[in-house]
């Protein structure tokens, strides 16, 4: 019996929640993500990468310094200088069809990277998606309240660890 409650245990140690899924939507020519948060939580900023075929990653986009309430909390415009004061590098050029969204986030006064979220802007095009609704990577269409009710508030770091 201590085999099992021991060997149940370690399966609950090792497998990790999966992470929450960012919402996406276009605006115009603008896309808008829309960031898991818990009410303690703020944006602090954001980037976009792409993956690179001879291994690792390359930054498109890097801003911080939310310029309103929305953007901290979790809605903000990629690769836009209206959505934060300072962009670290800028965007040249259009979005790709496929990156990955990292955003800051403020927790209990420190600042900590957030999960990644990845897009795929293909998935988008043609998408009808009713106001306030918003697209994940797996095609799911959640509102801005199912997208922060994924969320474990009151976790250590923005993947629920």
């Amino acid at each position: 019996m201590l085999c099992l409650l021991v060997t149940g245990l370690s399966a609950c140690t090792l497998t990790a929640p999966d992470p929450p899924d960012h919402g996406f939507r276009t605006e115009g020519a603008d896309l808008v993500v829309a960031y898991p948060l818990c009410p303690s939580e703020e944006v602090h900023g954001a980037s976009i990468a792409v993956s690179r075929d001879e291994g690792g990653f390359e930054t498109l986009w890097r801003a911080t310094g939310p310029r309103d309430a929305a953007v901290r909390g979790g809605e903000f415009v990629v690769g836009s200088d209206r959505s934060f004061a300072a962009e670290d590098k800028g965007l040249a050029g259009s979005l790709p069809d496929e990156f990955f969204v990292e955003t800051v986030v403020t927790i209990d006064g420190g600042v900590e990277t957030g999960d990644d979220g990845s897009v795929d802007l293909r998935k988008l095009r043609g998408a009808e998606l009713g106001p306030g609704e918003y697209m994940t990577w797996s095609g799911e269409v959640m509102t801005r309240a199912e997208i922060n009710a994924q969320r474990r508030c009151g976790a250590a770091s923005p993947s629920g660890g």
